[in-house]
């Protein structure tokens, strides 16, 4: 989770395949700074392993840490145009 060092545009580059999509709304949390911690939509998702979104403010830090839990949760918070295989 990274905003390359400058601006709100947040790039997530994921180890699994996210089945996200644009206009999806996602929530972060577990990050040490605030700034990539919240609800976001989903801006592009130009592979199955990244997808990008816009920060309210830029964070000071890069890429993100977390905190003493040692992970960036990343989870689906609105399931509007969402797909499931059976």
């Amino acid at each position: 989770v990274s905003n390359g060092g400058s601006g709100t545009t947040i790039t997530v580059n994921t180890r699994f395949p996210h089945g996200l999509s644009s206009g999806t709304v996602i929530k972060v949390s577990g990050c040490d700074d605030n700034a990539y911690n919240g609800t976001f939509t989903v801006a592009s998702a130009p592979t199955l392993l990244q997808f990008t979104y816009s920060a309210t403010s830029t964070p000071a830090t890069y890429p993100a840490t977390s905190v003493a839990s040692g992970r960036i949760d990343i989870s689906p918070y609105s399931w509007y145009g969402s797909k499931n295989q059976v």
